[in-house]
Formats: structure tokens, sequence, C-alpha cells
């Protein structure tokens, strides 16, 4: 999709007849149109343009128009050529080149004709809400007879739309890495965000590793929560596990949260495993069992009356 702006009101009006209510038309009519004397001498047409949102992209912005010459208001193809410069401004600044989109011949009819910005140019724009297009006449000089003017029936700008603002996303991520003789350190995590109008939810990991001779350890984590207005929501994590020869453990813990207005819930519970088949004995086997037993009547469900 795209945005179209087109013109509200004059800010230079040096010419002979018509303004910006002649060109602001969509679509085009070149019923009306705007303009010069005949023989302008450096005449200046300027029209504010409509007030569009920031695309926040340098790309796909275009200026459209029709020109044409006269001869004392009347479309007129002969005579004494015109010169006819249409520049973008913010403001006072020239966005594109003075001369760039200039025409130097005359027409009985009206003509379309467009100017693409570049990056750079699209990139100069820093106040959207005052963007004009000038329309600068000249020469059409001559006997009386072959003196010609100006003419102008239509003016738009095109433009990306807007970023949408119900939806955003960004990911991200880091990692560091410490490799040397007798140690080893990792630590990388990640965090993915989405912002919108309604719902925003965000996730965001680690992990640390540390990989040594005899022994390994690896503690992992990550987050999910989801504030949504009249609910939100925490689900949180983490892992311990070491890989060792003669014996593994690993301990991981998880907790769900929802405080809401009227009503609130949490759940918490760990785990701690120590597998007889990387070495643990049938001793420790049983107090890893205890262990998870005493856990699980350690582990809480909160729900409060309401």
């Amino acid at each position: 999709m795209a945005q179209f702006i087109r013109p509200t009101s004059d800010a230079t009006n040096g010419w002979a007849s018509g303004g910006f209510g002649d060109i602001d038309e969509t679509p085009f009519s070149d019923s009306d149109f705007a303009y010069s004397n005949d023989k302008p001498a450096t005449e200046v047409l300027e029209v504010h343009l409509g007030d569009p949102t920031d695309p926040a992209v340098s790309t796909g912005h275009i200026v459209r128009y029709r020109w044409a010459t006269v001869d004392g208001g009347v479309l007129s193809g002969s005579g004494t050529a015109v010169t006819q410069d249409y520049v973008l401004f913010q403001s006072t600044t020239a966005v594109t080149g003075l001369t760039a989109n200039q025409h130097t011949t005359n027409s009985a009819t009206f003509s379309a004709a467009s100017f693409t910005l570049s990056g750079a140019e699209a990139d100069a724009i820093t106040d959207y809400t005052d963007l004009r297009i000038r329309c600068t006449a000249t020469g059409g000089g001559g006997s009386p007879t072959d003196r010609r003017g100006a003419a102008w029936s239509f003016a738009e700008m095109e433009m990306p739309d807007a970023p949408s603002t119900d939806r955003m996303a960004r990911i991200s991520g880091f990692e560091f890495e410490v490799a040397s003789a007798d140690r080893q350190a990792q630590v990388s995590g990640f965090e993915f965000e989405v912002a919108s109008a309604d719902r925003q939810a965000q996730i965001s990991g680690f992990e640390l590793e540390i990989p040594i001779f005899d022994r390994q350890a690896r503690i992992s984590g990550f987050e999910l929560e989801t504030p949504i207005f009249d609910r939100q929501a925490r689900i949180s994590g983490f892992e311990l596990e070491t890989d060792d020869a003669p014996r593994a453990a690993r301990i991981s813990a998880f907790e769900l949260e929802t405080p809401v207005s009227d009503r609130q819930a949490r759940i918490s519970g760990f785990e701690l495993e120590l597998p007889a088949a990387a070495g643990g004995s049938p001793d420790q086997n049983q107090v890893a069992q205890q262990v998870s037993s005493d856990v699980a009547r350690d582990c809480t469900r909160v729900l409060p009356h309401y």
C-alpha cells in the first residue's frame, strides 16, 4: 500500500491565474489549471502538500504532475519556448535538483511527468508535514505574438505506507566465548520481542556452557512474558546439566505466573534426575527418587479465591 498527498494550499503564487485548487483533483482533470503570464520573468507557483506519516524508508517516493504551455491562458504549442522547472521542497530547502525536472518545449496538450527521489533525497526529508512542490516558469519571450506561458493541471506525491503500529518485532542475540588451554566458557543468549497495540510478547533465553576435561556443565534458561491489558502471563525456566564420565545429573525448574486483576495463579516445580545408565548406583537412584518425591510435595499451585 501507499500514501498519496496532494496540494492543500498555496505557499507562493505569482502566476496570472489559478492555484492549488486547480491542480489537486483525483483523478486528474485538465479542464481547470493554473497558468503563468506570457513571457514570465521567473514566476513561481509553490503549493503545500498534505501531511503524510513518515514511511521510515527511503524508497518509493514519487512526484507526479501534468504540464503544458499557454498563449494568454489558452493552450498553445507554438511560439517561443517556456522553461518550466518542477522541484520538491521541504520548507525553503530544495529536496530535488533545481533543474533536474525541467521542460523546455511548448505543448498544446497536458503531458504527464514524474520523478522518483533517490535514497539520499528521501533521507534528506526530516519533516513530512512541510513538503511542497514548486514550479518556476521563465522565458517565452520574443515578439508579442510569440510570447507564451506555463500551465499546470495536476500534482501529487506517492510514498510507502507508514510502518504498521499494531505489529512490531525485534530479534536480538549475543554470544560470548572464552577459549583457553585449561578452561572454556561460552555464554549465548537471544531475545525476541513483538510489541503491538493489543498484545505484547517477549521470549528471552540464555545458555552458559563450560566443557572442561573430565566434567561438563551447561546452564540454560528461558522466559516467555505476555503482558496484555487485562491479563499477564510469565513462563520461566532453567536447566542445569552435567555430563560426566562416572555420573550424570540434571536439575530443571519452571514457573508459570499469571497475575490478573481478578485472579492470580502460580505453578512452580523442579526436577532432579540421576540416570542409572550414566553411572548412578542403586543408592544414588534411591536418593534421586526420594528428592523427586520431596519436590513433588513442595511444588505449589496457588489460586487465590476471588
